[in-house]
């Protein structure tokens, strides 16, 4: 009987851990002009929505332009056919 648990458990923690967690990545683009969404620019990848806001928000504070620019944070984009970038999630400062 303990050889069966044993081999359960075994069997449980093994596919357990073939379970792969999808790995998150934010890019963030800041908007000089939050009234001007076409003039932007990527900043960079980060590992979490929280550095992505951190970066992005130091970054408009370093410009000088926190209070008429703006930044978005889009998480695990992809572009499509025409370029477009299609994302899982989009976070906006505003």
């Amino acid at each position: 009987m303990r050889k069966i648990i044993l081999a359960l458990i075994v069997v449980v923690v093994v596919l357990c851990g073939c379970e792969e967690k999808e790995k998150e990545v934010w890019k963030a683009y800041v908007f000089p002009d939050k009234n001007n969404p076409a003039m932007n620019f990527f900043l960079n990848d980060y590992k979490s929505l929280d550095f992505c806001r951190e970066a992005a928000e130091g970054k408009l504070k370093a410009m000088q332009i926190h209070a008429s620019g703006t930044y978005e944070c889009r998480k695990n984009c992809k572009e499509d056919e025409s370029g477009r970038q299609i994302c899982e999630q989009t976070y906006s400062r505003e």
